[in-house]
């Protein structure tokens, strides 16, 4: 199957799969997410980028990529702000912050090795960080696909993620597919319970 018809294929499951309205949590807090549909997510969201392919959606639904190598990365929907995250838990600690000491806490946060230093005085902040760790890791041993906690530097991203991850170079396209669904199982499953 061609590629054009592949991410046609991807495009028409996540259509079904998200087909009715839904409940979802998002920051704590419980939202309507809309119908995922091609007037609204449209088929201008499947692009080509500099690494491959991605079909883009809207926060509510996961995103794909795909590379030429074959990796396929499946990204969930957006799991917060880390500025806000790190704004809301300074106060859960009752920590006095500013922008800068919030962005000083920020480019320390993508490397897990400051993850001890930063727990001795950013407690809740440190223990989500390792919440969202744990839920990646269990995803993987559960399903067999490797999920990972995407924690972001400033130059990166401004959202935190879970990643599933699977090479399809030697798959069929049906093959591709039901892997997909299945990263998207796993990343539902950590989504919900962060």
């Amino acid at each position: 199957m061609s590629e054009e018809k592949f991410l046609k294929k991807v495009w028409e499951y996540l259509i079904n799969r998200y087909r009715e309205k839904s409940t979802v949590k998002i920051g704590g807090m419980l939202c309507e997410r809309r119908e995922f549909s091609p007037s609204i997510d449209n088929p201008e969201s499947i692009f080509t980028h500099e690494r491959g392919l991605r079909i883009s959606s809207s926060g509510y639904y996961p995103s794909i990529e795909m590379y030429p190598s074959g990796r396929i990365e499946v990204w969930s929907p957006s799991i917060g702000d880390p500025s806000e995250i790190i704004s809301f838990t300074c106060e859960l600690d009752k920590i006095k912050y500013t922008v800068e000491s919030i962005d000083d806490v920020w480019d320390m946060l993508s490397d897990k090795k400051n993850w001890r230093k930063l727990g001795k005085k950013y407690r809740k902040l440190v223990a989500w960080l390792r919440r969202g760790d744990k839920l990646a890791k269990r995803a993987t041993e559960e399903t067999g696909i490797k999920v990972i906690w995407f924690v972001p530097s400033r130059k990166e991203s401004n959202r935190f993620f879970f990643v599933a991850t699977f090479n399809g170079k030697d798959m069929s396209d049906d093959e591709k597919l039901k892997m997909i669904g299945k990263a998207i199982d796993a990343l539902e499953e950590a989504w919900r319970q962060m």
